[in-house]
């Protein structure tokens, strides 16, 4: 089994690693963030074993504004006009548990381009890997008896 991490960034070209089943990095890089690359990133890697992407940037963009709300102080959720609406709910949990801040994701008309390269890259290779979404959270991995434990 291997491991695939991929930042997803427009300014410069996006960086991937590689881990294996022993958490050794065996391939780093670069790829240009037009899209051909990644593919074949993926491909190679596939040949020999099953392989998992994570992709650091959201699936989708809102497809409406969101009208529920955390409320930290109460404890739960509720309707408001008064915010933007950004966020998915899942944004919103990470960020209420004081988990991380996530970049909150925007309804599609507003967003970013390292977001919208991020969309293109999950359809992409979709069908190709497990595509999984990760936030951007540091995370500690231990190594234990073949599995990988994740600490937040």
């Amino acid at each position: 089994m291997y491991y695939i991490g991929i930042d997803i960034q427009t300014r410069r070209d996006c960086s991937y690693a590689v881990l294996d089943n022993r958490a050794t990095i065996v391939d780093s890089g670069w790829f240009p963030s037009t899209g051909t690359e990644n593919v074949e990133l993926l491909k190679k890697w596939s040949k020999s074993d099953r392989v998992c992407v994570g992709i650091d940037a959201p699936r989708m963009p809102l497809i409406t504004k969101r009208k529920w709300y955390w409320n930290r102080s109460r404890r739960r959720w509720g309707k408001r006009a008064s915010q933007k609406g950004y966020g998915r709910h899942c944004e919103i949990v990470i960020s209420a548990h004081r988990i991380a801040n996530p970049q909150w994701t925007p309804v599609k008309s507003k967003t970013p381009e390292w977001m919208n390269l991020g969309f293109k890259l999950y359809s992409t290779l979709e069908g190709l890997a497990k595509i999984y979404e990760v936030f951007d959270v540091t995370l500690l991995l231990h190594f234990s008896s073949g599995q990988i434990i994740l600490v937040i």
